[in-house]
């Protein structure tokens, strides 16, 4: 008869920060490539986007404020432009909506508002969508030690 003795150790601490140094680092991969996929979604012309099409990036101010940021917990991860102009642009055009622009003539001092209607360019779901189904090879034996 053969008898073994094993010692085993087991350092749940160690374990635990390596998991989450893991899932910064992989929420962190995942946020850029989210980021990147909307930004090269937007084509750069003059002319606007069909409803329903990415917003076009006539002048690039959309695609240039365009962050992620990772949670100091590293539970999630933001994804998305920076709020400009009064903070209505991006979400005005990911879902559409009524905006009121401020219109000015040349032959009276009295500038008048208008209401319109912006239908739908989304760019940060569809980016969100192509990119988690890519995520779970990602995560795969992604903690060793």
């Amino acid at each position: 008869m053969i008898g073994f003795n094993v010692k085993f150790e087991f350092n749940e601490d160690a374990v635990l920060k390596r998991a989450k140094k893991t899932r910064h680092a992989k929420l962190r991969r995942f946020g850029a490539f989210v980021r990147q996929t909307a930004k090269t979604s937007m084509r750069r012309r003059k002319k606007s986007s069909a409803p329903g099409q990415p917003p076009s990036a006539h002048a690039g101010h959309l695609r240039d404020l365009m962050y992620f940021a990772v949670a100091p917990d590293a539970r999630n991860v933001v994804i998305g432009p920076v709020a400009f102009h009064r903070g209505e642009v991006p979400r005005l055009l990911e879902e559409g909506g009524y905006a009121t622009m401020t219109k000015y003539t040349r032959w009276s001092d009295e500038p008048y508002d208008v209401v319109v209607h912006i239908k739908p360019r989304p760019f940060m779901a569809p980016a969100f969508q192509s990119e988690l189904a890519k995520l779970p090879p990602q995560w795969r034996d992604s903690i060793r030690t």
